[in-house]
């Protein structure tokens, strides 16, 4: 698992065989299977208290570590603002729930 920490902020890369239609069909060739993140603060994860978030992406599992690396940082620079500070963002979280590789380039 890939894991990107700033301040209290945890936001995690998971693999857990989703694919564009919920499960992952490796016999579908139109399929990819797809990162889920998990964004939470250290130390009190998935408290009610505390924002968490877990959204599947469409950041793909083949991404390089490279590309996996500059998502977690990505999604970082976006949600750090808010949840270093305890603040809700599930707006923000679910628009970030679309980044892809294209997303890198911007």
């Amino acid at each position: 698992m890939d894991t990107l920490e700033k301040d209290d902020v945890v936001i995690e890369w998971a693999e857990l065989g989703e694919g564009f239609n919920g499960e992952y069909d490796p016999e579908d060739p139109e399929d990819e299977e797809l990162l889920r993140f998990d964004a939470y603060i250290k130390d009190h994860e998935w408290e009610d208290d505390y924002p968490t978030y877990s959204y599947c992406t469409l950041f793909p599992v083949s991404a390089t570590p490279e590309q996996r690396q500059a998502g977690l940082e990505y999604l970082m620079e976006h949600l750090h603002p808010f949840m270093s500070k305890g603040e809700w963002c599930r707006d923000e979280a679910e628009k970030l729930s679309w980044i892809h590789l294209g997303w890198l380039d911007k």
